[in-house]
């Protein structure tokens, strides 16, 4: 197979990085503020471009969908919600690139290793923050209460991310455009 066109990649990782900045505005729109906090919008387009396009571009977008959500929209706000999806994001991207590899194209392990990895980098970025700034969370009492708190909130974007993503990138794959982006041959 020949190898894939910067061009598709390049344009793959722009929608995705479009789509990064449209999904938060959706959800905000029809569930509120809070519908972020729960459905964690802008990780799909985070995994789904570590999936296609492997763990640089999955990490790349990871940072930039927050840093340009937050410089464009201020959604999320820079301080502190940003500051702390930057590492989530980028570790969850790369993270299930490098894990769909590893599993040899098994998604739900890949996307399910992605997001524990991302929400561990979230809750190591709240416990460094509460501990040096001195912030606290209402209704919690510790840093690692804090980080907890967030793995419990965000199980419905979790269950989200483990349902949607494998047919998604099953549908992807059936339609012949994953031969485009792929540096490898495709997984059949």
């Amino acid at each position: 197979m020949k190898r894939p066109s910067p061009v598709f990649r390049l344009t793959a990782a722009g929608l995705l990085l479009a789509l990064g900045l449209l999904l938060p505005f959706v959800f905000h729109a029809v569930g509120g503020m809070t519908a972020g906090n729960w459905f964690l919008p802008m990780h799909l387009p985070v995994l789904l471009a570590g999936l296609l396009l492997g763990p640089a571009y999955g990490a790349a977008l990871g940072l930039l969908c927050p840093l340009l959500g937050s410089l464009l929209f201020q959604m999320p706000p820079a301080w502190p919600v940003m500051t702390l999806m930057l590492p989530e994001l980028v570790a969850a991207g790369a993270a299930v690139g490098w894990l769909y590899r590893l599993f040899r194209a098994h998604t739900l392990p890949a996307v399910a290793g992605a997001v524990l990895a991302g929400r561990l980098a979230y809750a190591l970025s709240l416990v460094v923050v509460i501990n040096i700034l001195g912030l606290t969370v209402p209704g919690v009492s510790s840093a690692w209460g804090a980080a907890l708190y967030t793995f419990i909130t965000s199980w419905p974007g979790f269950l989200v991310q483990l349902v949607l993503l494998p047919p998604l990138l099953l549908a992807l794959k059936k339609s012949g455009l994953t031969n485009y982006l792929s540096k490898e041959k495709a997984i059949a």
